[in-house]
């Protein structure tokens, strides 16, 4: 994969100075095209130009069948040049008027026309905006590629959720950008910048009635979640982010003034904010999709051990029904592994004693284990862990205790679904590799747990983001302040 990655940048770089010796061998000519009526019944008569400076000549003239006046150039030195043409207009009515229009020219030393009348635009232009499209697709392919490799090898982390956000903001700008160079649209440089500064608030206004339909949901659900499972700040998550969430598409996009406190500001800091919100939505779906995926991720049949992550037991230290399927899913997979390949796995039910617990978790697994009729020296509990974190960190230890590194084994981990993609960061802050054993439960823990993993994203690589934030906003406020010139 990073063959072919590198060979697509090559091609993207090779593409774009290939576009750039295009422009230099052709771009000493330039033909002009007025566009000038508004009206149908508008024929032109006569023109006559006139002249200031001499970077520039006037090779050819003519009107050509729509009736629009084409005027050919070539350079002949470095510098500027503007030309007033005048233009006789005739209706049917029979009634004339003259109009006047302005064009500038500005020759580079190399011999390339830049026509900088009302945006910069040269001979070659649709060659370098083609460049511009390929390395934007080539950058898209190269994103999909990682986001792929990482799923087929159950790789999932907060790297494949941020390839995946830029895949589908990048996406979203080579779609809308093409759509409207296809449509005769985008017809200078000033033009395209403007293109591509307009795609946050295009995406934005899009994406609004999804993700206030998300919002309502999500607010919903997490009512559900505080009923059934108690108020907690965690429990909380879900209706926090719906009111932020909607308080902040209100203020970016002017939606309802009455939620809007932000609707006065500057039209350039509510364009930061829009470039934010774009970012943090992109962020945000592929989030849900990773997280989704990492739960129907299937690990082959050859796992060596199976570690089983714990959370609270019963007062007289039964499983709860959320650990119960936790252990069940692991004991599913073993047999359908020994089934399918002759090849047993080890058992490690990780979990301490927790102060409200009469026996640790790892040892109300090992019993629940043995119940199931699996012998006890398949099992390697783990009995000390207080979190997720610790979980995986004391398993690793006992299952380097008994058959050496780690990293040489192939290591399972069975938890709830919510909680899978969480089981694979922490696997990998240990520095091990482990594939996820998604177990069901309640429909309500999902988007609460979509949230934990998408503030998971942006805690674990706020740098990373806090420049992405500061370079985004730079880039398309600088394209932005660019296409007023």
């Amino acid at each position: 994969m990073k063959k072919w990655i590198v060979l697509l940048n090559l091609i993207s770089v090779a593409t774009i100075i290939a576009a750039l010796i295009h422009v230099c061998f052709v771009g000493d000519t330039y033909v002009k095209l007025t566009r000038i009526y508004e009206e149908d019944d508008v024929k032109l008569s006569s023109y006559v130009i006139g002249r200031e400076g001499d970077s520039v000549t006037l090779t050819g003239s003519r009107i050509d069948s729509d009736g629009e006046l084409m005027l050919s150039f070539k350079s002949t030195g470095y510098g500027s040049t503007t030309l007033d043409v005048g233009l006789n207009m005739t209706r049917s009515d029979g009634s004339t008027n003259v109009r006047i229009i302005r064009v500038q020219f500005y020759v580079l030393r190399s011999g390339v026309i830049l026509d900088v009348s009302g945006g910069v635009t040269f001979h070659g232009f649709t060659a370098v905006i083609y460049a511009f499209f390929l390395s934007i697709l080539i950058g898209c392919v190269s994103l999909l590629l990682i986001y792929v490799a990482s799923y087929r090898r159950g790789q999932f982390s907060y790297l494949m959720m941020g390839c995946g956000g830029l895949l589908i903001y990048s996406f979203s700008i080579l779609a809308y950008v093409f759509y409207r160079f296809q449509n005769d649209l985008v017809r200078s440089i000033k033009g395209l910048f403007f293109m591509i500064t307009d795609t946050a608030w295009v995406f934005l206004t899009v994406l609004t009635p999804l993700m206030m339909i998300f919002a309502a949901v999500l607010f919903l659900s997490n009512i559900s979640l505080l009923k059934h499972e108690g108020r907690s700040p965690i429990n909380m998550l879900g209706i926090a982010f719906a009111i932020l969430w909607m308080e902040g598409t209100a203020a970016t996009i002017g939606l309802f003034p009455w939620l809007n406190p932000l609707g006065n500001l500057p039209f350039e800091i509510r364009t930061v904010f829009a470039y934010i919100q774009c970012y943090l939505e992109c962020m945000f779906i592929a989030t849900v999709l990773t997280a989704w995926l990492a739960t129907m991720y299937r690990p082959k049949y050859d796992r060596d051990y199976i570690i089983i992550l714990g959370c609270a037991i019963r007062q007289d230290g039964s499983l709860t029904p959320i650990l119960k399927n936790r252990v069940d899913r692991a004991i599913s997979f073993e047999k359908a592994q020994y089934e399918a390949s002759g090849k047993h796995a080890v058992f490690v039910p990780s979990g301490g004693k927790g102060e409200d617990e009469v026996i640790s978790e790892g040892e109300a697994m090992e019993r629940y284990l043995i119940e199931q009729g699996i012998p006890k020296e398949q099992i390697l509990r783990e009995d000390q862990s207080e979190n997720t974190y610790q979980n995986m960190l004391y398993s690793r230890q006992k299952i380097e205790e008994r058959s050496g590194d780690i990293r040489e084994k192939k290591i399972a981990f069975s938890t709830t679904n919510y909680h899978v993609f969480r089981g694979y960061t922490l696997a990998d802050k240990c520095d091990f590799e482990a594939k996820g054993l998604s177990a069901p439960t309640k429909k309500y823990f999902y988007f609460n747990a979509f949230i934990r993993e998408f503030i998971g994203l942006l805690v674990n690589q706020k740098a990373r983001h806090v420049i992405s934030f500061i370079t985004i906003t730079a880039f398309f406020l600088i394209l932005e302040r660019l296409s007023w010139y």
